[in-house]
């Protein structure tokens, strides 16, 4: 299962580059969105541990981030986001028609554009994994909303530095350092962006009973940049009848990158093994 790189046109003409890592005998592939800021070469250590799967992986960079065009950490509407992964499904399908069914997998925010393509379609999709999902950040920082509403009214456009943290996303100090050593990593924000975060948030958490396919989240015990509670909230709210939640206690935001990843990878691996 060798990568292959390339570009494809969203809906808007954006060129979002892509990664894919087929698989030549497999029919199902998983579709894996990354998190606010970082892009898809961070995945390539769990892409390692699934490649004896029988499963194709494929990935792409959110517009504005990684190696896709777009203007960088900004975008009109939330929608754009989801618009850009339905799309890229789309092109897929073009172009692996022997791949007849996919399963869905978020990261953060890339965990928000997950469901909410899933609340568009749930039947079209084999499962939904969330690992860390967004939907609120956690009351601590929940003054954070309020403020970028107010700000989104008056300039939209204005940048500012990411409040969150890099020490909180991981213990691991390798991964810390090659998390503020990559320039690919977007460390800074629009009031828009945030604003359409947070209403998308409210949104895709209010509709969480819609959702009734296979799920499984994977959640931080000590998560200082994604609300817990509401990721709990949102699991409780899933209608389906297969639905699985574990928490990582102790664990910072991204369990990919922690110091005892092999424990989520792990779990992923058996997960997605049931799938294929």
């Amino acid at each position: 299962m060798s990568e292959e790189t390339g570009y494809f046109s969203s809906f808007d003409g954006t060129k979002l580059f892509y990664r894919t890592f087929e698989h030549a005998a497999a029919s199902r592939a998983l579709i894996i969105v990354h998190g606010f800021g970082e892009h898809s070469g961070r995945y390539l250590e769990l892409i390692e541990a699934v490649r004896s799967l029988p499963l194709s992986i494929f990935l792409f960079d959110l517009r504005g981030h990684g190696q896709s065009e777009g203007e960088r950490v900004y975008a009109d509407s939330f929608r754009y986001f989801v618009d850009d992964a339905e799309k890229f499904r789309q092109f897929l399908e073009g172009r692996y028609p022997r791949i007849h069914s996919f399963i869905l997998m978020g990261q953060s925010f890339g965990g928000l554009i997950a469901s909410a393509l899933v609340l568009k379609n749930s039947s079209s999709w084999v499962a939904l994994i969330l690992l860390s999902p967004f939907f609120s950040l956690p009351k601590a920082n929940r003054f954070l909303h309020w403020f970028s509403l107010c700000l989104n009214m008056m300039i939209p456009k204005i940048v500012w530095n990411n409040p969150i943290q890099p020490a909180f996303l991981t213990h691991d100090s390798a991964e810390l350092e090659h998390y503020q050593q990559d320039s690919l990593i977007q460390r800074r924000i629009t009031t828009r962006l945030t604003s359409e975060m947070f209403k998308a948030g409210k949104s895709v958490f209010e509709k969480a009973g819609e959702v009734a396919l296979p799920v499984l989240i994977l959640a931080s015990g000590d998560d200082h940049i994604v609300s817990l509670e509401k990721t709990k909230g949102f699991f409780e709210r899933i209608s389906s009848i297969d639905k699985k939640m574990q928490i990582f206690d102790g664990f910072y935001h991204e369990l990919l990158h922690e110091k005892d990843r092999q424990k989520p990878i792990g779990i992923l691996r058996d997960y997605l093994s049931s799938l294929v």
